[in-house]
Parts: C-alpha cells; structure tokens; sequence
C-alpha cells in the first residue's frame, strides 16, 4: 500500500490513509478500537466543556463534523465540535454511567 505519510508510525499512517481513502484493511476498527499505541500518538485538538462527569464514549457522523459524546453524568451531547459549539444534549434515560 502506498502511503502519503512516510516515515511516520505505521499504524497512524494506516489511520491517515483510511481517512482518504487508500486502506484496504477489512477489519480497520477491530484493531484500532481501543489501541494504546494509537491514543499516546494523538495530541489534543480541543476541549468541549459540557459534562459533568468523566467522558466514556465518543462517535464521529459520517461527514466528520458532528461529534455525540455519553458520559458518567447520563448526558448526551452532540457536539459541532470544530466550532466548540454544543448543538443539543439530553439526558439519556440511563440509570448508570454510559459506555
């Protein structure tokens, strides 16, 4: 597989070129999903203020511009998160921290 990020690690070059298009694997998430190697490579882009507890589960939509975050608080946010902008939040129904 060509790779437009030579010399950086393999698996977040994998990452970058699945984001445009160019990754065959099949299986992509199962082995990312969790991966520590991954996490201490990525740097903080921004910090949404909106939970009132520790943050457990994120999910990006499709187009990459809404984010929806759950969290110890029971809340559900959805985020524009590049303009740190909470358009909607409610609380989930949940009895218990959301993972």
């Amino acid at each position: 597989m060509n790779s437009y990020y030579e010399g950086m690690n393999c698996e977040l070059a994998e990452i970058c070129n699945r984001e445009i298009g160019i990754a065959r694997s099949r299986n992509f998430s199962c082995r990312f999903s969790a991966s520590e190697i991954i996490v201490k490579q990525l740097n903080l882009e921004k910090k949404l203020n909106g939970h009132g507890g520790c943050v457990n589960a994120v999910e990006f939509n499709s187009t990459g511009d809404l984010l929806v975050s759950g969290s110890n608080d029971c809340k559900v946010i959805l985020w524009d998160w590049a303009r740190n902008f909470e358009r909607f939040s409610y609380p989930s129904g949940h009895l218990d921290n959301i993972f």
